[in-house]
């Protein structure tokens, strides 16, 4: 559900965003928020490796262990956001220079270096508080994930018509779009931690040397995964801001995002299948893995074909419309 709402929220944010601040600037937009998805790497693989390592613990109704587990990754996360804090506030105006060195419009080059430092702090923010979603997967709760990020979706549509109402610029966009995204994960942070598995609740005295040394040593290879993923994803945008113009960024843009949809439907599947494969693992249950495996791989080839066979049609007049 959550993700069909995003698609929703996506098919209504577009054609608005696109009007109220042009090609130009919407494309300076987009290439922002590759940067940002870009950068979730610098979790160097914590968070896939919390999922993975809870998962084993519930299969075994460890809660101690489960409880240091979330405390050591959430500190080794609070450490890695304040040096992308530092580093973002720092870095911004050379970060707009590197990606948009032939801005056209006089208003877009004023907006765009306070746009990427307000984008890096809400992510420095954010970064630790990807922690609740991962615990939520680990014991296959995704269901209650996408609940708050449904609350998301709608709050970054709420930021969006707010903007374009009191007529704000694009640093302001900005800061509503990725700051609603900020009050919902905290929000869920303090309702999975206060009442729903306060077991798991972090502290300081959890923080293990040997639970961070475990979630580092399988984290690196999520690492390495995450950095193919998303050279071959986000960088897109980046390459054509910088040699081609922000303007050019647009229809690019809107294609990819069009035909990224055939995507969609395993990435219904996937959040809830990834814990129940560790869980599965863990108490070696290959025929299970081997049987699930065939079943989802068969669905997404399909579903997928199916879809860009559509798009590919009728591609076109939708974008048109």
């Amino acid at each position: 559900m959550a993700r069909v709402l995003a698609i929703g929220v996506s098919v209504v944010s577009v054609p608005l965003t696109i009007g109220y601040l042009g090609g130009e600037r919407y494309g300076a937009w987009v290439t922002i928020v590759s940067v940002i998805t870009f950068l979730s790497i610098t979790d160097f693989g914590l968070a896939s490796s919390l999922t993975n390592a809870l998962g084993k613990a519930q299969a075994e109704d460890a809660h101690a262990v489960g409880q240091r587990l979330v405390s050591s990754a959430l500190f080794m996360l609070s450490l890695i956001a304040v040096a992308v804090l530092i580093a973002g506030n720092v870095l911004a105006p050379r970060i707009a220079a590197l990606l948009f060195p032939n801005l056209q419009s006089p208003l877009a080059r004023v907006e765009i270096a306070p746009a990427i430092m307000i984008a890096l702090s809400i992510f420095a923010l954010n970064l630790p508080l990807i922690v609740s979603s991962r615990v939520l997967a680990a014991y296959q709760e995704s269901a209650l994930t996408n609940f708050w990020n449904m609350a998301g979706s709608v709050g970054n549509l709420a930021a969006l018509l707010l903007v374009i109402w009191f007529r704000g610029g694009l640093p302001w966009l900005v800061f509503g779009c990725f700051g609603f995204g900020l009050a919902a994960n905290l929000a869920c942070a303090a309702w999975l931690f206060g009442f729903r598995k306060p077991w798991l609740r972090p502290n300081l005295a959890g923080i293990d040397s040997g639970f961070v040394r475990t979630l580092f040593s399988d984290g690196w290879k999520f690492f390495v995964i995450g950095i193919g993923w998303m050279v071959n994803w986000q960088t897109d945008n980046m390459v054509i801001a910088h040699f081609l113009g922000a303007a050019q960024v647009t229809p690019y843009a809107v294609t990819f995002s069009l035909f990224a949809i055939a995507t969609g439907l395993q990435t219904l599947a996937y959040p809830n299948l990834w814990p129940a494969y560790t869980e599965a693992y863990a108490q070696r249950d290959y025929e299970w893995i081997r049987k699930t495996l065939r079943s989802n791989f068969k669905f997404s080839f399909f579903t997928t074909a199916a879809i860009i066979a559509l798009l590919t049609i009728f591609g076109g007049e939708i974008i048109r419309l």
